[in-house]
């Protein structure tokens, strides 16, 4: 726990809690993307947990889940990949991270509650995500597609992607590159490549327009993931033996 060190590098008087839950929440982040830091990153994500159930500010919740969310995330993805998707652990995280988002939702939104363009943005937010999240699709946009996706997960994906349809022109430019990316993931699940190579077009126009709303890093895992869905696209060259006539 780093509560001590963060102390000693503060004026006297100053409270530095945010400070320490932001500092210790980055810390389980960037541990859980790799698979030998997983459980250093549940340990940070306690101390947090720890610090955060003593304080009753929103705002330090709301910042407390949204680092277990996006921690969580990855320590799915890596997860499914150790077991080979046959273990329990990653679909335990999977909820985790599913929770934390609504429960930080829920802290947005009893906050904000009259701001209706922020319920919208909010609304959004949330359901966006957790499609992500079914979909084994990190924040930074790392799909993993050397493991399956379990049916339970494809059942709630689809839900999800139904309900934001519905709302597509209600969402953001950036949610929009989301939505499109989960709808040509759903169609790799289903061997649809036609048409997932399709709503991947969709996601590099909507890029073109949305110059500054993606990082560097963002944009290169969106780019992977749409070489590996065109290359499935392709047809299969015929490898048979062609004989001669002669």
């Amino acid at each position: 726990m780093m509560w001590t060190d963060a102390r000693g590098l503060s004026a006297q008087g100053i409270d530095m809690t945010l400070a320490i839950v932001v500092y210790n929440g980055y810390r389980a982040y960037f541990a859980s993307k790799h698979p030998e830091e997983a459980e250093r990153a549940q340990s940070y994500l306690r101390d947090i947990a720890s610090v955060v159930d003593l304080c009753a500010s929103p705002f330090l919740r709301l910042v407390s889940y949204m680092f277990h969310h996006y921690s969580y995330r990855w320590l799915c993805s890596n997860r499914a990949r150790s077991s080979n998707g046959t273990g329990n652990a990653a679909d335990l995280e999977k909820e985790s991270a599913v929770q934390m988002f609504d429960l930080a939702v829920m802290g947005v939104k009893s906050e904000f509650g009259t701001n209706t363009d922020l319920q919208q943005f909010v609304t959004g937010w949330s359901l966006v995500n957790k499609l992500l999240c079914y979909l084994m699709i990190t924040n930074q946009f790392v799909v993993t597609t050397d493991q399956g996706i379990k049916t339970t997960s494809i059942a709630l994906a689809r839900k999800y992607i139904d309900v934001l349809q519905r709302r597509l022109s209600g969402l953001t430019l950036r949610q929009k590159v989301k939505y499109y990316l989960c709808q040509a993931r759903m169609c790799e699940y289903e061997k649809d490549m036609e048409s997932a190579a399709s709503y991947m077009r969709e996601v590099l126009t909507l890029l073109t327009e949305a110059a500054g709303a993606f990082c560097k890093v963002d944009i290169d895992n969106i780019r992977k993931y749409h070489d590996f869905v065109l290359r499935l696209s392709l047809p299969v060259p015929n490898t048979g033996t062609c004989r001669s006539r002669f």
